[in-house]
């Protein structure tokens, strides 16, 4: 989806249901609506390398807490 360059409008949505993301092909998705607080079912993220360094973080400590559950290529 190289047009995406959003997940969701609401960066106040909890995402009780998510479990694993998978961002491929992706390059206008800039950043990800997730907080310390809406991510504790994230179990796995799956991703390209250059993608993920290049995102913009609104808070860096939650990049540095996802590190943990990614896979990156």
């Amino acid at each position: 989806m190289p047009k995406l360059r959003c997940l969701s409008a609401d960066n106040s949505l909890a995402w009780p249901s998510l479990k694993e993301l998978q961002v491929y092909k992706c390059p206008q998705l800039k950043s990800l609506p997730f907080f310390k607080d809406n991510t504790a079912n994230l179990k796995s993220i799956e991703a390209e390398k250059i993608w993920w360094e290049a995102l913009q973080w609104p808070q860096n400590d939650v990049k540095q807490q996802l590190q943990s559950i990614c896979n990156l290529r």
